[in-house]
């Protein structure tokens, strides 16, 4: 979608004041004062200079509230401990029902939020399975009243209004106390959705079933794809029965979910079925290993605002102008391959919400990771859900609520990092920015996402998959041998003109989590935030990074049986293939039992992060999980030894991260920092939940699907990784001597503060 008239410019810094705003209606409410914490939302800044008009007040918004949980500090305190090698607790993950009765909000919260709702005249009206949202549609003029604030219209699209609400909200009286954020007050990011796919080829010709897995005679000289060839070329299939890893099996009882929506067609305004059975069946039963087992599939429909869409069934002769088939059929056929037998679950509501409703997109997507989450696998347990969709950096509460139950539970959110390779718009055609999406950027301390971007893999080997002008082939390639080579995943001359590519960079709302700051990260995150133009330590992506280009899917078929397929490119690659990665490690840590051996990762990066710290300041040690990728670049940001912008720490390697990740010495690695006599640990000391708050919404980034049109852009050389050790801005300090490295300001106090990973001057903050 894209906005019509003023709208179309980009989202600016600075709200406009409420005086040009339009009220809604009257307060029918007592609203509680300011509390220490500030009511998080999702209110986005326009343009000074946009015409703004009024929202009707009849015009149905979809509204979500974030309840409080039961215990916050009990909640705190079990994830510091879950996540800690040395606590007794360690990875002893809840179930979902053991979260929803420790931490969840209470059914007399949940209640009460409903009881108010409905008595406002609110419809659909939904409490999450975990009680930690509640969703309701009601009149704009008396979501102004509810909530103390005023809307205006900033445009439109497909005859659906384009607002944000104005002015500080605030919670009614009878909501004191229950209601930590409010989502739904604008929808203007939700036209600037993506998927993190780019169409590189495509062939819908001819009748023979299937694609090619190389193509005889490509002038590029590109090797293409299927997924089980990344199985073997990263290892993971050295954990299937038959190899020599101790306990060696498949993933048949790690669930793996994937997020998004049902397919679209624009000029019907008709959902269409999520994905097409027969072409995700007939590619996981083509290509698989001898001996694999395939994947039983389930299509979840989430029915919001009153919609439900359609189940997975046959291709229709509607055309789906979403793109979400395609990537659908992309999540689980990348997911299926990695992790053979692993049951895989794609949540799904109606694509018509993403094209023309006043829903709240990324609490939709809330909605449905909360869903995941809560749902019964039956002989399986969650091990990783898989989310390839990028909006503007943003702050959702509901989300960050749900991120804390999967953490909770042990449950790996990964998260595609973004397909804009750090170019501007004008370069990619799209008006996305240069800089990461959420929510891949939702990360903290002890919750959120892997964000994971791509790379150009160039194996060793014969392949056996063929091309002629009979038809496309695919099948299981045993010819493969090893990675000959890693690259940086970045086009910049796809078909037409424009630039993909991996992305990466900081968020503009996140500050940086500690184990982030304090790791061996930390000079190329400083290197890249100075790169990026930013004062501010922030949360940096992506962490790892997986295969993201030239990989053939089936997403269609006709009514003989034939299947069609297309060969696609991005971080959409890279993210469920990761997913599948993790279940395979989950299944062979815990025995592919659920009970009481189950030992899944949760959220990963702090153990990730302080592991290849340990190997960054032992470059002669055995045994990196990842291996480290120093080739190639985006627009922006170049590849480089240990982490980097464009592919984070490397791709991890199958073996090598089931010992490493078990090793509890790496994962509670002690990082001590270039610089000498680094202070004691410090944890910061301003709750997370105000800096939700501190750092906003009103940011500029958004990314879209990348199809880019338009010249081939002549690019601009990006400056070199800094190396292990190395100060962007000046040399390291030493003991005595006045600090001689960059500075940036510290996110808890604004103080001017070292980039290293030392205490800030002013408020001790590490």
């Amino acid at each position: 979608m894209k906005f019509s008239g003023a709208a179309a410019v980009a989202v600016a810094v600075l709200l406009l004041a409420s005086a040009g705003a339009v009220a809604q209606g009257t307060d029918r409410a007592t609203h509680a004062s300011a509390s220490a914490v500030p009511l998080a939302t999702d209110i986005t800044p326009v343009p000074a200079g946009t015409a703004l008009g009024a929202l009707p007040a009849e015009t149905p918004l979809s509204i979500t509230l974030t309840l409080r949980g039961e215990d916050p500090a009990g909640l705190s305190s079990f994830l510091t401990s879950v996540e800690s090698p040395g606590s007794p607790l360690y990875q002893h993950f809840l179930t979902a029902a053991q979260f929803e009765t420790d931490f969840s909000p209470t059914e007399a919260t949940a209640d009460r939020a409903s009881a108010f709702l409905a008595a406002a005249g609110a419809r659909y009206l939904v409490v999450a399975p975990d009680r930690l949202t509640v969703t309701a549609v009601l009149p704009a003029g008396e979501v102004a009243a509810l909530f103390g604030v005023s809307f205006v219209e900033v445009g439109s699209d497909r005859g659906t209004p384009v607002y944000t609400a104005t002015g500080a909200p605030s919670v009614p009286g009878t909501l004191a106390g229950l209601v930590t954020g409010v989502g739904g007050l604008s929808n203007i990011d939700n036209s600037r959705l993506s998927l993190n796919l780019d169409l590189g080829e495509t062939d819908r010709s001819g009748t023979s079933a299937g694609v090619p897995e190389y193509l005889s005679g490509n002038t590029s000289g590109a090797q293409w794809f299927i997924g089980s060839d990344y199985t073997q070329v990263l290892g993971a299939s050295d954990l299937f029965p038959g190899s020599s890893t101790p306990n060696a099996t498949y993933p048949t009882h790690v669930a793996i979910a994937t997020l998004l929506a049902s397919g679209y067609n624009e000029s019907t305004d008709t959902n269409l079925a999520p994905w097409d059975p027969t072409a995700i069946g007939w590619y996981l039963n083509h290509t698989l290993g001898p001996g694999w087992p395939v994947s039983n599939v389930t299509g979840v429909p989430i029915t919001l605002d009153g919609v439900t869409p359609p189940p997975p069934g046959p291709t229709s002769s509607l055309g789906d102008d979403s793109l979400d088939q395609i990537e659908n059929s992309l999540d689980l056929e990348m997911a299926g391959s990695m992790a053979p037998g692993a049951p895989l679950y794609n949540f799904y509501f109606a694509g018509s919400l993403l094209e023309n409703s006043a829903s709240d997109i990324a609490d939709d997507f809330a909605t449905e990771l909360s869903d995941a989450l809560s749902y019964s696998y039956g002989a399986a347990r969650l091990g990783a859900v898989s989310a390839s969709f990028g909006l503007p950096d943003l702050n959702d509460s509901a989300w960050n609520a749900a991120l804390s139950m999967a953490a909770a539970m042990g449950v790996t959110v990964v998260v595609a990092s973004g397909d804009q390779a750090n170019a501007p718009d004008d370069l990619t055609g799209r008006d996305a920015g240069p800089w990461p999406t959420w929510p891949a950027t939702a990360t903290f301390n002890s919750s959120g996402a892997v964000a994971v971007g791509g790379v150009t893999v160039n194996v060793t080997g014969e392949p056996a998959g063929w091309y002629n002008a009979s038809g496309f082939v695919i099948l299981f390639d045993a010819n493969i041998t090893g990675i000959e080579s890693l690259t940086t995943w970045y086009d910049g001359d796809l078909p037409g003109g424009g630039i993909a590519g991996s992305e990466g960079g900081m968020s503009e709302v996140f500050p940086e989590p500690y184990w982030q700051f304090h790791s061996a990260a930390q000079p190329a995150i400083a290197n890249a935030t100075s790169q990026q133009g930013l004062s501010t330590l922030m949360r940096a992506e992506p962490d790892i990074a997986f295969p993201g280009n030239y990989t053939i899917v089936a997403d269609a078929s006709n009514s003989t049986g034939a299947v069609f397929g297309d060969v696609l490119a991005g971080t959409s690659v890279a993210a469920p293939c990761f997913a599948g990665f993790l279940a395979d490690e989950i299944a062979v840590r815990s025995g592919n039992s659920i009970g009481t051996n189950w030992s899944s990762f949760g959220f990963l990066d702090p153990s990730l992060y302080r592991a290849e710290s340990y190997f960054a300041q032992h470059p002669a040690a055995t045994g990196n999980p990842v291996y480290d990728v120093t080739v190639g670049s985006n627009y922006v940001f170049s590849a480089g030894p240990g982490w980097d912008a464009t592919t984070g720490w490397g791709v991890p390697m199958a073996v090598p991260f089931l010992t490493a990740m078990a090793n509890r010495t790496l994962v509670n690695y002690t990082y001590t920092g270039p610089t000498p006599g680094v202070p004691a640990h410090s944890s910061p000391t301003i709750p997370w939940a105000e800096i939700y708050v501190i750092f906003g919404v009103g940011v500029t980034v958004a990314v879209v699907i990348v199809i880019a049109v338009g010249r081939r852009p002549a690019r601009a050389s990006p400056t070199p990784a800094v190396p292990w050790g190395a100060q962007a801005g000046g040399a390291a300090s030493t003991p005595g001597a006045p600090y001689a490295g960059p500075t940036f300001l510290c996110p808890y106090c604004g103080a001017v503060r070292p980039a290293e990973p030392v205490r800030c001057p002013n408020c001790g903050a590490l």
